[in-house]
Formats: structure tokens, C-alpha cells, sequence
């Protein structure tokens, strides 16, 4: 289409590829393929699927609504360079969309009207959670209705219905993701390497330029150790002087308890050096309501204590000026941490920020130089939320590809999606 179509619907299959080089306009809308070329505009009432990819690729500055429902089953690609705007009133609950491969992509701003939210399991997830838990990614975020900052073309004869932003949008939403963090406590020895000594699910912003708040969730999954054990986040890039607070919210007064162990500062962040330290939690049993000598395994399977309200702590960080959003693989340094007596605190970092401690100590050079060797690994960073082993599975039995991914951490990146054992836990 070089010009202007209007129809009733288009009944496309997947054979049906529409390049839509300026104004189309249809009722129920069906195709294999379709491509919005630069500053073209699609309008449709429902937006369907044929149960296959049926693609959508978005050039710089086109604008595709449906005002009705919209099947996301699909990759929806962006511009790298410029932006697209998707326009959705509501996103349809295709059956299977929570566990597909499905994603919006790139530089697209979605703008959603129904906004339903059904709960954090992904097995609760509505078509709208599935969205800003797992499909928007490489960049691409959400915003409320009008509130985009999109930018029409000045020679945007194909835009007819055009785009009316508020005076003043809000700021394009921040995405969230969720990531998995698991510990072993024995370092530097292998214990039984489980891997489920700590385990963390943390919701955090993954994407977003000029932010002056973070937030994170963070759900204490399973203590599978039997020895005091804390955990903290050093945030890189971020000087304390550019702190304007650090608040917490549910979880405040157990997390306040547990730093009187003494792994940390018993304070919103760590007065050491110029980095963002905040204490998490001083001791994982305390949070769960275990003091003294009592320090039984919990939520590792076989014959340890099951939880049936997981423990979240949420943490709020205020900024003087504003920053982009810290990445999960350069500046969120979650570890954990164990007390010697008379000495700094051991902390255990994920293999690529273990050259260096958040106030604490590492193993002797000497021994690290040997865990270089073999670039092995005390701690794991996995996207979404990972099955960790029951008590003493080593993750090798549980997972075949971890093995060739922990000597060359660059390649078989996806060690996690195959598991080869029924001895892991699932939530």
C-alpha cells in the first residue's frame, strides 16, 4: 500500500504479507506478515492471530492502533533508530502467552489502556502482566494512554488520525523483570553445590533513561544453609553523594531486626566508601522468624522447613539527579555475606563483580586465582524465575548445559532452560 485503504476487515492468512507504506484502515485485521513502513499509520478494531508468527515489524515513526483487542502472539519489531508507537486498548489473553517466546521488541512505546493485573505468578499472569514482566524487550516500554512522547513527522500525510499527547506526558513507564539470584554459602569450597543456600527473586527496572527512583521487590525464596547468612546490593555508577534516600516498604521492620547481627551497618546503605551499599537483610533465619540455634533449612525440598508466605522486602532509592537504569549485568551487584570471628565480613559475588567487595572480604588471592582458573562460580543470575535444586543436588545432576556454560560463561547462555532432573523446585 503506497496510498490510502479502507475496508471492512482483512481476512488474511499466512500467506497474506501487507507492507503498509502509508494509511490503512480495517475492521478485523489478519495477515502473515505485516510491515509498517516509515511514518505510515495502521488503524484496526481487532487485531488477530492465525495461531502461527504472523510478525510485525515497525519502521521509525508508524503508528499501528487496534481499539479493540490485540493479539500479541507474536514478535512485534521496532526501529533501532527513531521510534514506533503500538496502540492497544487490550491485549489479548491468548492461551500459552505467559510461557511464549512471544515479544515486543526495539524502540516501540506501548501505550495500553487496560491495564489488569491478576497477580506476580506467571502462572496468574494476565495478558497485561505478561507484557511488562517478560514481552517488552531491547528497550521497548509502556506508557498510559496519551501519554507518549512520540514525535509525528513533519511530512506525515500518511498519519490521518494523527497522535494527541497531553501537554505535559508523563514519563514513558520504567520495565520491570523479574531475576533470579542463588548462592552457595561454602565459599571458596564446592559444599554440596546446590546452589539453593540463598535464594533470590528480585523484581527490578530493566529499562529507562533520566530515572530519579528506583525500585526493587525481593523475595526471600529459600535459606538452604544452616549458618547465619545476610545479603546486600552495591548498586555501581551510583555515588552515595547523588542519594537523596533510601526507604523501604513491606518488609521494613524484619529487615531492621536482622542487621542487628552485625554482617552490616544496621542503616538504609553502608557509610563505607563512595559506592551504594544497602543492607537487605542481616540474617535469613531471623526474617523467617527463627532465633538462637535454631537454623533449619527451609524450601529446599526433602526434609527441609516449606514456606508458605515467602518473605518480600521492597527497597525504594531516591536520586538527586537523574541516571539511567542500573543493568542487571553491570551495575546490580547482589551477593550474600557470612561473619568470621574478629574479621570483615566473607561475601560471595557473582563470578563477573569478584574482584571486588562491597565492605567486605574476599577469599585469599590465591585461592581466587584458582576459582579463575576453572571460572567456576559461587553465584547465579538467571532471567525470570529459576528452579533451583533441592537439598544437596549438585546442579550438574540437575542441569546438563551448566557445566559448558560455567568454564565459558560467553556460551551456552541458556544452561537454565534445560533441566535434566525432577530434583529441582518449581513455583
Amino acid at each position: 500500500n503506497h496510498g490510502t485503504i479502507e475496508v471492512e476487515n482483512i481476512d488474511g492468512n499466512n500467506n497474506t504479507n501487507i507492507k503498509n507504506g502509508c494509511y490503512l484502515k480495517a475492521g478485523k485485521l489478519q495477515f502473515g506478515t505485516l510491515v509498517m513502513g516509515n511514518t505510515s499509520e495502521a488503524i484496526c478494531k481487532e487485531l488477530m492471530g492465525n495461531g502461527n508468527d504472523n510478525n510485525i515489524v515497525m519502521e521509525a515513526q508508524s503508528i499501528l492502533t487496534c481499539t479493540g483487542k490485540a493479539n500479541l502472539f507474536r514478535t512485534v519489531t521496532g526501529p533501532t533508530q527513531g521510534t514506533a508507537l503500538l496502540r492497544i486498548h487490550t491485549i489479548d489473553n491468548t492461551s500459552g502467552l505467559a510461557y511464549s517466546n512471544s515479544k515486543v521488541t526495539n524502540n516501540i512505546i506501548c501505550e495500553i489502556t487496560d491495564q489488569t493485573s491478576n497477580g506476580k505468578n506467571q502462572w496468574e499472569w494476565s495478558s497485561f502482566d505478561w507484557l511488562t514482566n517478560k514481552g517488552l524487550q531491547q528497550g521497548a516500554t509502556y506508557c498510559n494512554p496519551g501519554k507518549a512522547e512520540f514525535i509525528l513527522p513533519a511530512d506525515g500525510d500518511c498519519i490521518k488520525e494523527g497522535y494527541n499527547s497531553d501537554e505535559e506526558p508523563d514519563d514513558v513507564e520504567i520495565r520491570y523483570a523479574i531475576y533470579s539470584y542463588a548462592f552457595e554459602d561454602n565459599y571458596p569450597k564446592a559444599g554440596d553445590y546446590d546452589f539453593n543456600d540463598i535464594v533470590l527473586n528480585v523484581t527490578l527496572p530493566a529499562a529507562g533513561n533520566d530515572v530519579k527512583e528506583l525500585k526493587y521487590k525481593i523475595d526471600l525464596r529459600a535459606v538452604g544453609a544452616v549458618k547465619q547468612l545476610g545479603a546486600g546490593l552495591r548498586i555501581r555508577g551510583i555515588d552515595k553523594n547523588n542519594v537523596e534516600e533510601v526507604s523501604f516498604g513491606a518488609g521494613a521492620a524484619q529487615r531492621t531486626g536482622s542487621l542487628n547481627s552485625g554482617i552490616f551497618e544496621n542503616a538504609s546503605y553502608e557509610t563505607n566508601g563512595n559506592e551504594l551499599v544497602i543492607p537487605l537483610f542481616g540474617d535469613a533465619h531471623y526474617i523467617y522468624g527463627y532465633t538462637g540455634a535454631q537454623r533449619p533449612m527451609l524450601n529446599t525440598g526433602n526434609a527441609s522447613t516449606p514456606l508458605t508466605d515467602i518473605y518480600t522486602l521492597e527497597v525504594n532509592v531516591k536520586l538527586k539527579n537523574a541516571i539511567s537504569v542500573p543493568s542487571v549485568t553491570d551495575g546490580l551487584d547482589f551477593f550474600i555475606a557470612y561473619q568470621g570471628i574478629g574479621q570483615k565480613r566473607t561475601e560471595i559475588h557473582l563470578t563477573h563483580f569478584n574482584s571486588a567487595t562491597a565492605n567486605g572480604q574476599l577469599a585469599d588471592n590465591e585461592v581466587l586465582e584458582v576459582i579463575k582458573a576453572v571460572n567456576n562460580t559461587w553465584a547465579l543470575c538467571v532471567p525470570d524465575k529459576f528452579a533451583y535444586p533441592t537439598e544437596t543436588t549438585v546442579i550438574t545432576n540437575a542441569y546438563s548445559k551448566f557445566a559448558d556454560w560455567a568454564h565459558d560463561q560467553s556460551s551456552t547462555t541458556d544452561w537454565y532452560k534445560t533441566v535434566s532432573s525432577d530434583k529441582v523446585i518449581q513455583y
